[in-house]
């Protein structure tokens, strides 16, 4: 497997699991891109050295590397579909 050494991380989704997740990539000094709906939870991580998404469409064009930390599987589909239309590339997936 090759090493990622700077690529740009999104994040959609900054809850319980992804803001932890996204919170320390960022103290780690990796640049993560954050969306979520709640501003205060995009607010906590860029207070951790994280950037600002307004969009997940503006997280997946500033990424090399999208994560999606979403609710249901129509959050999924939604944030997919955003991300191709904008940037052209699949997103891949564990099942």
């Amino acid at each position: 497997m090759a090493e990622i050494s700077s690529s740009q991380i999104g994040f959609c989704g900054l809850g319980a699991m992804g803001g932890g997740m996204a919170i320390n990539l960022a103290r780690l000094g990796w640049t993560i891109h954050g969306y979520d709906i709640y501003t205060l939870l995009v607010d906590k991580l860029v207070k951790a050295g994280g950037r600002s998404a307004a969009s997940p469409a503006e997280a997946a064009k500033a990424a090399d590397i999208l994560i999606l930390m979403v609710i249901n599987s129509a959050q999924v589909d939604e944030v997919r579909s955003i991300a191709l239309y904008y940037t052209g590339n699949m997103i891949s997936e564990l099942e």
